[in-house]
């Protein structure tokens, strides 16, 4: 799950939340804040406290932008008053709290069992409310596409990692150049932030242009080496 970080609020006051939506893409782009399925349809206002649990209509904190899927699966489980028990990507370093095997979203217990229970709890509780590993039943009309696509990307992710590999070798920076665009332009044309960023762990110049290139992202989650670090002190 990728951290983000939207700055200050970039407006005074707003009617309605929907208004929020174009603020949203300028700051973290078109991307779901939970799953990072890219949205090619219109994006929802997520509520992180949901609005009929006394979160804010309006308020730029407690807003995000997410996909159809992610939105009716949380739907109004988080309220105010329980919303420190889940994590959020603009609250926290989400990328070091998850991982990816085979494509499937875990919680990073090497990590978080040496840092807090809690927050190993927490992310939990982010996985099940939004059911990231959800593969419906085809009886179903509405299909959970998230699984599918994230493992799509995976695939594609993997064989661009090999066409990386040989053109670096070539040392022909003309190539290398081209091929690290190339990269990039697949990589924020699929989404799946944190499925590039697994691949590419080795490599430091895609993973930095990656970081940068996906507008949003927290800086402050990366160390020189763009590495995953925690955002605070002995947390997340």
């Amino acid at each position: 799950m990728r951290p983000v970080n939207k700055g200050d609020s970039p407006y005074k006051s707003i009617k309605k939340y929907q208004e929020a939506i174009p603020y949203l893409e300028d700051k973290i782009g078109n991307f779901c804040s939970y799953c990072e399925l890219i949205i090619d349809h219109v994006p929802e206002v997520e509520h992180k406290a949901a609005k009929s649990k006394e979160g804010n209509l309006t308020d730029w904190g407690n807003l995000l932008i997410a996909c159809k899927y992610c939105n009716s699966r949380k739907n109004d489980n988080i309220g105010k008053a329980n919303k420190s028990d889940w994590i959020f990507p603009d609250e926290n370093n989400t990328l070091l709290a998850f991982r990816y095997d085979n494509g499937m979203v875990k919680v990073n217990n090497e990590y978080l069992s040496n840092v807090d229970s809690n927050l190993r709890d927490k992310a939990q509780n982010m996985i099940d409310i939004l059911q990231l590993n959800n593969i419906p039943d085809n009886r179903f009309k509405i299909r959970d596409k998230r699984v599918k696509l994230r493992l799509e990307v995976l695939s594609v992710a993997n064989e661009s990692l090999l066409d990386w590999l040989e053109v670096k070798s070539s040392n022909n920076l003309k190539s290398i150049s081209i091929q690290k665009n190339n990269i990039i332009k697949l990589a924020l044309k699929s989404g799946f932030f944190s499925i590039w960023f697994m691949i590419f762990k080795d490599e430091v110049e895609i993973k930095e242009k990656l970081i940068h290139s996906f507008i949003g992202t927290d800086t402050i989650c990366f160390n020189e080496k763009m590495e995953t670090v925690p955002k605070n002190i002995n947390s997340i």
